[in-house]
């Protein structure tokens, strides 16, 4: 399946990225939808097996995004909380599904890394599609092989800041030997 998010300018890359060459941003997931947003192809992993998803056991109308948190991790064993960090580094390098009113909705690694760990002057990110687009062109710019950057045309108080602390945080976090500022 594929659809247009967005028309976009014309992408410097076409010869590169292509419908039939899009860029990857699924982790281990499969290959799934295949979309044009702002001129990049770009592929989407297909939804797993619905009850790994989460939310699956939820009436549609209260599937919303909720934060993985685990306010007793101090007080569990050695062994739930090595289970609890590799699951929580699964979901951090190749992302995370949730129902959002019925829709298998996937988020990137870096998305689910804002949302879970990114606490902002007001408290927790919420859930926004608009994120949820910034994070798959994003994580498209990282894997495409002539992209160099992302510039963002935003309007004020989007969050913007917070975003790119949320970034350079989760890649400083999961990195050995690294600098970053």
């Amino acid at each position: 399946m594929s659809y247009v998010i967005e028309n976009a300018p014309q992408n410097p890359c076409k010869d590169l990225n292509t419908i039939d060459n899009p860029v990857w941003i699924g982790g281990k997931y499969k290959k799934g939808d295949v979309f044009n947003m702002y001129g990049v192809w770009i592929t989407i992993p297909k939804p797993p097996y619905s009850r790994t998803i989460s939310g699956w056991n939820r009436k549609e109308d209260n599937q919303y995004w909720i934060r993985n948190e685990w306010n007793d991790f101090h007080k569990a064993n050695s062994r739930e909380q090595q289970e609890f960090l590799e699951t929580e580094m699964d979901r951090i390098e190749n992302g995370y599904w949730f129902y959002n009113n019925g829709e298998a909705t996937y988020l990137t690694g870096q998305h689910y890394y804002y949302l879970n760990y990114i606490q902002l002057d007001n408290g927790y990110p919420e859930f926004r599609y608009r994120d949820l687009y910034f994070f798959y062109f994003w994580e498209a710019a990282k894997n495409h092989e002539r992209c160099y950057g992302v510039t963002m045309t935003k309007p004020r108080r989007m969050g913007a800041s917070w975003i790119g602390v949320g970034i350079l945080l989760r890649d400083t976090t999961t990195t050995k030997n690294v600098l970053s500022g």
